[in-house]
């Protein structure tokens, strides 16, 4: 039994450091480790998704719930399992496996707590939500939608939780304080995963191995976490000495921690993301469609260069489109990418015209929609302040 711990503890310790490695984080708009990964498991992977899943997404990016990327942890977890059966065969040490663990997973889940607490006070991962959103009613958002946007609506909340996480990622970065970090981020894993579930949001396959990554750092501390807690007894938690044997050991945690901390705040800190605010240079975010408009009751101008069309059903029917300024058009493509064009015309007062084709023209009116009640700031201490 005790055999069987063991080589189950170092098949997870090798499952883990290998997934460190090939899982791609997508960090500043970049895709760490992606194309290493590809080149060593595209083919394969795409082999057995072929074989036993023909419905999956056919180009193998690795992102967070795809088939691939479940895929491939199941390639790592598998070979884990033979590599580790081989060594324990020959009766190899793997003291130094156990070691990296304890000394790669701290500064893994502290980057990442660190790059999305960042996020969250720069307002970058829940955005305040467009105004096409703000106009979809309660009941045709799909679940995940809903989630982002009522958080993106509470800057005092992402600021809070940002303001824990990046606590929590600092924790883990010290060795003395690292066993209060691991309690401060399985609160917070657990929490992220349990959104992604009940909210049907798809990080489900990646903060589910962030937990498992926790749950085994906190394992040694378990029988003193719970004297403590739970016998209310006195005991000395101490932090874990799975120290490895670097020469100027201190000198290389520095290193690290420069560049984790330089690479997660170097867009902050150079200004590439804009504040969340919301600029168009020629259209407003939002109108309302007057006369005689077919169906059609707003339109809304998305960021990401969509158009969207608001039907009297409340259904939306949107289109990816590019402005051409000097011939005042917008040409509009589907998701079958069929194009046709659009020419505009805009008045003195923000009024908009929009000649869609020789019969249907629409007379758009401005929206002031940044004074909707979801948007607006306010906190009431007592329920008689509410009017």
């Amino acid at each position: 039994m005790h055999r069987l711990k063991i080589f189950s503890f170092d098949v997870i310790y090798l499952f883990c450091i290998v997934s460190f490695v090939f899982i791609p984080l997508t960090l500043n708009g970049k895709d760490l480790q992606f194309q290493f990964s590809l080149i060593l498991f595209e083919k394969l992977v795409y082999i057995i998704q072929q074989q036993f899943f023909p419905n999956a997404i056919s180009n193998i990016d690795f992102s967070s719930d795809t088939v691939a990327l479940n895929i491939l942890l199941l390639i790592l977890f598998l070979s884990s399992i033979v590599l580790i059966s081989v060594l324990h065969l020959f009766k190899i040490k793997l003291t130094i496996l156990r070691k990296l663990f304890f000394n790669i997973s701290p500064y893994y889940i502290g980057l990442i707590l660190l790059k999305y607490g960042l996020d969250k006070i720069a307002l970058q991962q829940f955005s305040s939500p467009e105004a096409n959103i703000l106009y979809t009613p309660f009941g045709y958002l799909e679940k995940d939608i809903l989630f982002w946007s009522t958080v993106g609506t509470s800057k005092f909340y992402n600021i809070a939780l940002g303001t824990i996480e990046i606590i929590a990622s600092a924790f883990l970065f010290f060795r003395k304080t690292r066993l209060l970090g691991f309690c401060f981020a399985i609160g917070i894993v657990l929490n992220i995963l349990i959104i992604n579930l009940g909210f049907d949001i798809s990080v489900k396959t990646l903060s589910a191995f962030l937990l498992v990554v926790i749950l085994f750092n906190l394992y040694p501390f378990i029988k003193p976490l719970y004297s403590l807690f739970i016998q209310n007894k006195l005991v000395q938690l101490g932090y874990n000495t799975n120290k490895l044997p670097l020469l100027y050991h201190n000198v290389i945690k520095i290193c690290v921690l420069v560049l984790i901390i330089g690479f997660v705040s170097y867009p902050y800190l150079m200004g590439i993301f804009k504040n969340d605010e919301y600029s168009m240079p020629i259209f407003n975010n939002a109108y309302k469609v007057e006369g005689d408009s077919k169906n059609y009751k707003r339109i809304f101008f998305h960021k990401n260069n969509y158009i969207i069309f608001q039907t009297d059903k409340d259904e939306m029917i949107d289109y990816h489109y590019e402005l051409d300024t000097l011939k005042k058009r917008l040409i509009l493509q589907d998701y079958q990418r069929h194009q046709f064009e659009v020419t505009y015309e805009i008045g003195t007062t923000g009024k908009i015209k929009l000649l869609m084709n020789k019969n249907l023209i629409l007379n758009l009116m401005p929206i002031v929609w940044q004074n909707l009640p979801a948007l607006k700031d306010g906190l009431h201490y007592t329920i008689d302040e509410i009017k």
